[in-house]
């Protein structure tokens, strides 16, 4: 199996720290750094990634699409620097490549809010398509919320990979605050309505 995985980030270094060692599978990493300020870019280059540096594209295809073209493998899996890859999946990956007529496969997510999966309130199965073979797929880059474009058959992988957005409530509330956001501290944003709005949600991870 020849595969090549992509991967672009932004100030991520503590997250590339623990996914790349898990790569080692791959055939290749391409890391594509988007103006990170931390040491992502000098991480991802100790940990035996080719490396590019891009300006930080707002729509995010744009630099995903970059990274997918530097890759070499006859396969492309590009994933995010808070996603991770479990063993089985990996096993999948390996055995389904070897014998397969789709030039692309879709699999499910399961999304990690806190330490806690999300199942229900549409976070699950959160369907992806990130595994195809090189140049049969690419972006429209013309929004951010777009999907690949695939030629050929698409299949579908039966083991889940996971994503782990958000580790604690600081990372979560500066999603929607440029502040908290910017300096890391969030104690302005907790407001009586928004309490009203991140109260009730963070009672659906006990559920």
């Amino acid at each position: 199996m020849n595969l090549s995985v992509t991967i672009i980030g932004h100030n991520e270094v503590d997250h590339l720290r623990e996914l790349l060692p898990q790569l080692k599978w791959a055939t290749e990493i391409v890391y594509v750094d988007c103006e990170s300020q931390d040491d992502s870019l000098e991480v991802a280059r100790d940990l035996g990634c080719r490396v590019f540096s891009r300006p930080n594209n707002t729509n995010l295809n744009v630099n995903k699409s970059f990274a997918v073209d530097q890759a070499s493998g006859d396969w492309v899996f590009y994933l995010d620097p808070d996603e991770r890859l479990p063993e089985l999946l990996v096993m999948e990956i390996e055995e389904t490549l070897e014998n397969t007529v789709n030039t692309a496969f879709r699999l499910n997510r399961r999304n990690h809010y806190f330490g806690h999966w999300l199942r229900h309130g549409s976070q699950y199965p959160d369907t992806q398509l990130r595994l195809f073979q090189r140049g049969s797929a690419s972006f429209p880059n013309q929004h951010v919320h777009e999907k690949l474009v695939v030629e050929g058959s698409i299949g579908s992988l039966q083991n889940d990979m996971l994503h782990f957005p958000y580790l604690n409530i600081s990372q979560f509330l500066s999603k929607f605050d440029p502040g908290c956001r910017r300096t890391g501290d969030c104690r302005k944003f907790y407001s009586l309505s928004a309490t009203q709005t991140i109260f009730p949600f963070l009672k659906t991870l006990s559920v």
